[in-house]
Formats: C-alpha cells, sequence, structure tokens
C-alpha cells in the first residue's frame, strides 16, 4: 500500500465566478514557492557572511585534512586525526563527507570559507525535500503552519550550529530528507530504489545514525500509513549492502587504527559503570542540554504548552504529541547514556519534536484558544533566532573575519615554507597550504620521537589541557616564545551577560582565543637532516 499524501488544495479563488479558471495560485502552491525562495534568500545569506562565525575550530580541520591532504600532496591521509594508521590511509568516522570535499575544495580552494560553502548548499538542498516530504506525509496539512514551522527550523540552533560550523552531519540531515522524501514517492519503483542508494550510503554518513533509524522509521511508518514491505525490503537490503561495504573499506583500505582511536576518545569522555554513566546523563545531557540550552527549553515549553490543552486536542493531535515527546527525549537519553550526544547531534531530537509538535497544533488550530495561539507562535519565533541569527549577530559584533585575517597573516610570516609545526585549529586553514605535516593534539600521543623531533613552530593555547607545561613534555626540547596573538577584545572585555549569552549558545570558544607561538632553538639534528 502506498504512503497517504495530502489532499490537492482546489481553493475557490482559482476558479471565477463565471466558471473560468484564471491563473491565482493556491495557499499550498503560494507556499511552497515561498519555503523554496526563502531557501535561496539563505543560501545567498549564509554564502555572504561565512568568514563571521566561526573561527576555524577543531572539527573543520580533522574532516578536511584528508581531502586537503590529497589535494595539495596527493596522498589520502591526516596528520591530524586520532589514528597513527592514519598516515597511510585516512579512515575517519564519517568518510563520505571528506570525500565529497575532495571535488568541492578543488573547485573552491582549501580554505574555511570554501568548505562551509558545501554545508551551505547541501542544507538548501535537506530544506527542500523536507518540505516536500512532510507535505506528501500530509504531517503538517495546514500550509501556513508547515511554512512558519520549516523557517524556524531553517534557522533554529540544531541546524545552524552544524552548518555554520562545518560539520559533517549536514550529510546525514540531507540523506534522511532524501530517504523520507523517497518513503513518500507514489511510484513503488523509485521509492525502493531511492531508500536501498540512501540506505547504501547510510554507514558513510555516520555509524551513529544506527541509534536513530528505528525511532524515524517508527515514524515514517506510523505517519504513512500501514507497513509497505517493499520499502522496508528496500531499507534492510541497503542497511545490509552499506554495513559489508563499510566494513570492506576498514577492512582492506582505510585500516581500524582511526576509527578506533576516534571512538576511544568518544568513550574516554564517559565514566565506567551503568550508575556512573547515568550520573554522567543527568548533569551532563539532562540539565547541561536539555535544561540548559535555548532550543531545548523552547521545546519543552511547547510540549508543556500542548500539555495545557489536552482536552481542546483531537486523538490524532495526542497521538502526535506522545510521538514527538518520545523522539525529543528518547534518543538523545540513549545516544547520551552509551556515547556523547553533544551540540552536533541535537538536530537528530530537535528536528522531528517541532515537526511533531507543529503537526499536533496544526490538527487542533481551530480548538485552541487565543493565548494559547498567541504563545505558540512566540515559541516558533523564539526557535528562530536561536540559531544562524544569534551566530551571525555574535561573529559581526566580534568582527571574527577581521581577526582570523590577522591571525592567519601573522601565522604564515612566522612559518616557513615545508616546516613541521603543532597547531591550533584556528591557523589550520592558512598553515596547511604552507607548512609540511600539521599536527594536532589527537595525534601526538602516536608520533615517534623523530617526528616529534621535527616539529619546530608551536601555537599553544593558555589553557592547561594542552598549554605550554603539556607541550613542552610531549615533544621536549628548547623553545623561545616568539609572538602573542590576543584573543578579539570581544573576548577579553565581556560583561556577565554576554558570557552567559556565549555559553548558551556554545560560542564562546568559536569567536577566538589567545595563542602563544614558540619556535624550537636550537634546532634539533633530527629536524636539520630533514
Amino acid at each position: 500500500m502506498r504512503p497517504k499524501h495530502s489532499p490537492v488544495n482546489n481553493s475557490p479563488s482559482s476558479v471565477a465566478i463565471s466558471g473560468q479558471k484564471h491563473s491565482g495560485l493556491n495557499g499550498e502552491q503560494l507556499a511552497s514557492r515561498a519555503f523554496i525562495g526563502w531557501v535561496f534568500i539563505l543560501l545567498a545569506l549564509d554564502l555572504l557572511t561565512l568568514r563571521w562565525f566561526p573561527v576555524p575550530w577543531n572539527d573543520e580541520a580533522l574532516f578536511a585534512d584528508p581531502a586537503a591532504s590529497l589535494l595539495l600532496h596527493g596522498h589520502w591521509t591526516s596528520t591530524v586525526w586520532y589514528g597513527r594508521g592514519d598516515f597511510a590511509y585516512w579512515g575517519g568516522n564519517m568518510p563520505a563527507y571528506s570525500f565529497l570535499l575532495v571535488p568541492w575544495m578543488w573547485l573552491w580552494g582549501v580554505s574555511a570559507p570554501a568548505m562551509r560553502s558545501l554545508n551551505c548548499v547541501l542544507i538548501a538542498l535537506t530544506l527542500v525535500c523536507t518540505w516536500f516530504s512532510v507535505k506528501r506525509l500530509n504531517l503538517i496539512p495546514s500550509p501556513k503552519i508547515r511554512l512558519a514551522i520549516l523557517f524556524a527550523l531553517s534557522l533554529g540552533y540544531p541546524v545552524s550550529y552544524c552548518v555554520r560550523c562545518g560539520r559533517p552531519d549536514v550529510l546525514g540531515m540531507l540523506l534522511f530528507s532524501v530517504g523520507a522524501f523517497f518513503w513518500t514517492s507514489p511510484k513503488r519503483s523509485a521509492a525502493c530504489v531511492g531508500l536501498f542508494v540512501c540506505m547504501v550510503l547510510l554507514p558513510f554518513t555516520g555509524l551513529q545514525y544506527a541509534f536513530y533509524l528505528p525511532a524515524l522509521l517508527g515514524l515514517l511508518l506510523w505517519a504513512g500509513g500501514k507497513p509497505v514491505y517493499s520499502r522496508l525490503g528496500a531499507i534492510i537490503a541497503g542497511g545490509c549492502l552499506g554495513a559489508i561495504l563499510i566494513l570492506a573499506y576498514y577492512q582492506f583500505f582505510a585500516g581500524w587504527d582511526g576509527l578506533l582511536a576516534n571512538m576511544s576518545d568518544i568513550r574516554s569522555r564517559l565514566p565506567s559503570g551503568f550508575w556512573s554513566r547515568f550520573q554522567a546523563l543527568m548533569t551532563r545531557q539532562i540539565f547541561v542540554y536539555y535544561f540548559g540550552r535555548p532550543h531545548f527549553l523552547l521545546l519543552i515549553a511547547a510540549a508543556a504548552l500542548l500539555g495545557a490543552a489536552w482536552k481542546h486536542l483531537t486523538r490524532a493531535s495526542r497521538q502526535l504529541l506522545w510521538y514527538g515527546l518520545i523522539m525529543l527525549l528518547v534518543p538523545g537519553i540513549v545516544i547520551g547514556l552509551f556515547c556523547h550526544f553533544g551540540a552536533p547531534y541535537h538536530w537528530l531530537t530537535a528536528a522531528p519534536a517541532m515537526i511533531l509538535f507543529a503537526a499536533a497544533a496544526a490538527r487542533s488550530w481551530e480548538n485552541l484558544g487565543g493565548k494559547t495561539r498567541l504563545a505558540g507562535c512566540l515559541l516558533v519565533l523564539g526557535l528562530a533566532v536561536s540559531g544562524r541569527i544569534m551566530f551571525v549577530l555574535m561573529g559581526w559584533g566580534a568582527d571574527v573575519a577581521g581577526y582570523t585575517d590577522r591571525v592567519a597573516q601573522a601565522a604564515t610570516a612566522i612559518v616557513q615554507p615545508g616546516e613541521d609545526v603543532f597547531i591550533d585549529p584556528q591557523v589550520y586553514f592558512a598553515l596547511k597550504p604552507r607548512a609540511g605535516r600539521i599536527y594536532t593534539p589527537e595525534i601526538v600521543a602516536r608520533l615517534t620521537p623523530q617526528e616529534k623531533a621535527a616539529v619546530s613552530v608551536a601555537f599553544l593555547t593558555p589553557d592547561e589541557e594542552y598549554g605550554y607545561a603539556w607541550f613542552t613534555n610531549s615533544f621536549a626540547g628548547h623553545w623561545i616564545q616568539l609572538a602573542d596573538f590576543p584573543a578579539p577584545p570581544c573576548q577579553a572585555k565581556t560583561s556577565a551577560g554576554v558570557s552567559r549569552l556565549l555559553k548558551w549558545f556554545h560560542a564562546g570558544y568559536f569567536i577566538g582565543h589567545p595563542l602563544a607561538v614558540y619556535r624550537r632553538y636550537p634546532v634539533m639534528p633530527e629536524a636539520a637532516a630533514r
């Protein structure tokens, strides 16, 4: 059986009194065109402000490095990832994103804006697929409410964080939205082929999605009517083939070092023992994220608002509200119990919860009182301003673009071509085309004494974990401080309110931090020999 589709909206305005048609558009068509127009506007705004936020940071360097190394040096390797085997062939936990960066950076260059622009295009495609998937599933029958909630979703924190910060999760968003789009296809053959291909690619996009896929499948089965066995068969077959291919990729090409080292690093963030993990879940996940971030607080408030209007909700709205709560809480708690449920993964829970809560409200809109409707609109507005708008304003106010340019110019003036350097990610894109090997803390434990001795310049942060004391213990030698790169003025002179705002949006790290530059003196014989 095919999934349900929204009924055609035959607006009375599209037919003249005399019975003759005219060129007017109905509400569905207007909403679709408005949303697609908004996607193009959002794409343009993102591309124009790519350098405003954030400064280059850790995750961008980690996933860009193999692609940049291939383009600049001809080797699919990385010296900033976790695993020792990555010097031979890089093997990270989301290889599809780095593969896709190769042709993209070949076209646009090895730089932070070039890398981030890929996400801008991917999220534009994701939003268009999401619009038509939600429409086909008839989750939100009202085009106005659908337009409002997807507008807020496009601007909200969980999506904006991944897009603006160069995270590979946007490719996962696209894959899920394309999969939902094919699930709702009226043609069974197209649906099966599309779902099969999506599932083959899914393991290369992120192994963590195995925790999430069952919940999404449950939502699609519930919203799409009775189970569609051919579509489920395509998902299972594609998933099995994808699992075989990803195992073969690590076994015969990439090796397991990089993946296992990355997983070990993630697991090390959790305490040992189930009870200790449960306590960490409550303190780190529940209170830090669910009760500490604006987007989760607003979604919890939306659920409470609909719960307060329970007697005015239809049976379908009540079901949607329950399912929205499940999607909001269960995947995040499960992921947080067994690994790290950080900001990059918030979209897994927030995006479906937003859509389902909006669907619950839309199906009982006429029954809700004026105050409830107004409060709901304000919550949607709050979700809309909790992401991109705040990121861009903070980046503009902190002059992130100017600060990044100044740091890049100073760093390139210090480092000679071909030198091996230990870096902070702030200078990664400035030095990658210029330096020899670039090292970050993730790889240091696996470096040989000869490789450590070849490092001649270091860019260090003032923190205790990876500061000067840690560095000299790890690399030995005598180091002379050459320069200080101060943090942006706004970072050094922030009021209590601004500091709280930066903490809320996890943005303090992304607007720049001070660096101290050191050079080895005298040059070690091993380094001179190179």
